[in-house]
């Protein structure tokens, strides 16, 4: 039940946080599996919810993220996540941790020019495995006019309870369609290291949509799999309200 109210509030301050005000934008992310480079402003906080599965998973296991994230500066952003694990059986508090973004350049668009790097780091708490998990990812944005959004990710992470190397990245194209309504398109990709187990190793490319106005925002993508080892399918939607 407790799981349940979590995504009612979710989806109502969602669909409510447009009307609050429109002096002030959440961060853009145009792209659902991949980053970018937008970061809050300074004392601006954030409450990101995050939802996906992957298609083909033996447990079925759909996750929900709600996050907190607060702007240190214009360019540099903490983040607090706290993650549910859904099934079959029902819900339960799986993960939470501490993340930070540092955006390399300007805030401001005429000052960051067309090209803006990122950084990112986190740390992850898996507390029914007793487990770490340490991630880490590199960022880059292309403006090319006024509409035109390019971006490159490649990131990795380590996690301690399978002893696993995680090796995440692509690439993403999101077109200006309104001043609100961005469509376009991510290529994503995972391969895995194991110091004992198979490796893994999966591609994947699909549509997307942002959709942007006052303090609220939501991107939404459905990659599907392109190499035998791959999900059918990868939805995943987020969705932010600024404060």
């Amino acid at each position: 039940m407790a799981v349940r109210r979590w995504l009612v509030a979710g989806v109502v301050l969602g669909l409510t946080g447009g009307v609050w005000s429109d002096e002030a934008c959440a961060a853009r992310r145009r792209f659902a599996w991949l980053l970018d480079t937008d970061t809050v402003p300074e004392r601006t906080a954030e409450v990101e919810w995050w939802a996906w599965e992957r298609s083909r998973a033996l447990d079925r296991t759909v996750y929900f993220t709600v996050e907190g994230v607060v702007g240190l500066t214009d360019t540099i952003e903490l983040g607090f996540p706290l993650e549910v694990w859904m099934n079959q059986i029902g819900g339960t508090v799986a993960v939470y941790g501490m993340e930070a973004k540092w955006r390399l350049f300007s805030a401001d668009p005429a000052k960051a020019g067309p090209v803006v790097p990122l950084l990112r780091v986190g740390v992850l708490r898996f507390g029914q495995a007793d487990s770490w998990r340490v991630e880490a990812d590199a960022v880059v944005s292309v403006d090319l006019g006024g509409s035109l959004h390019l971006v490159g990710d490649a990131g990795g992470y380590y996690d301690n309870f399978d002893s696993r190397y995680y090796f995440t990245g692509g690439a993403g194209v999101s077109v200006a369609v309104t001043d609100e309504l961005s469509l376009g398109a991510e290529f994503y990709a995972e391969a895995t290291i194991a110091t004992k187990g198979q490796e893994e190793r999966w591609v994947s490319l699909g549509p997307n949509a942002t959709f942007t106005h006052g303090r609220f925002w939501v991107t939404a993508a459905i990659p599907f799999g392109l190499t035998r080892e791959a999900p059918d399918f990868v939805p995943k939607i987020i969705w932010a309200v600024a404060f």
